[in-house]
């Protein structure tokens, strides 16, 4: 009875649910706090932001003035232009799937496990500094808790080839890793050069 529980497809569904809206609740009862007032403007000129289009040349300022964490701040001031609601409801989808993510890496090839997904969760709760300032604060949200989620969807090819009991290696990490980082390397090179020509 109790393994029929806890390898319940629809027990884990619900509590995926349960934790969204969980995360939901609380994002709603964050407001904007410190630095979400500024990215309300323009890191460029000063302007608030209006368009998509003011956010390009803002993230261009912003490398130059704060720092070089231009993803993760385009996002936060792209959802300034919407209610904060649809934050709320991204930055939850977000979230969710971060544990879940997390929770298929813990049983990767093995039953499902709602007690190891509510463990996951709940070491994550308990074991995250500041919870509030790094999930549900948005611009901390969107430099942690989006980025974490990213980072780890990247390195989801190496734990599939460490971790793939048949041996199945279609995706070589060290060929993902070269891919990849022939595509950042002449951005990173180009984003190093400009800075000490500014110096």
């Amino acid at each position: 009875m109790l393994q029929r529980i806890n390898t319940s497809k629809k027990l884990l569904t619900v509590a995926c649910v349960f934790l969204f809206l969980f995360i939901f609740v609380l994002n709603c009862l964050t407001p904007y706090i410190a630095d979400d007032f500024t990215y309300h403007y323009s890191f460029y000129d000063g302007t608030r932001i209006q368009a998509v289009s003011d956010i390009f040349l803002s993230m261009y300022g912003h490398a130059f003035k704060t720092n070089g964490r231009v993803i993760a701040h385009w996002f936060e001031q792209f959802f300034m232009l919407f209610p904060k609601v649809v934050f709320n409801l991204c930055n939850s989808c977000v979230y969710v799937a971060l544990m879940y993510l997390l929770y298929r890496i813990a049983n990767y090839h093995k039953q499902r496990n709602l007690l190891l997904f509510l463990i996951v969760c709940g070491m994550f709760w308990y074991y995250l500094p500041a919870f509030g300032e790094v999930a549900l604060w948005q611009d901390g949200s969107v430099n942690y808790i989006w980025a974490l989620l990213g980072g780890v969807l990247y390195l989801c090819p190496f734990f599939h080839h460490f971790l793939d009991p048949n041996g199945n290696r279609a995706t070589p990490p060290d060929t993902y890793f070269a891919r990849s980082y022939s595509a950042r390397y002449p951005l990173s090179l180009a984003y190093t050069q400009r800075s000490h020509l500014l110096q």
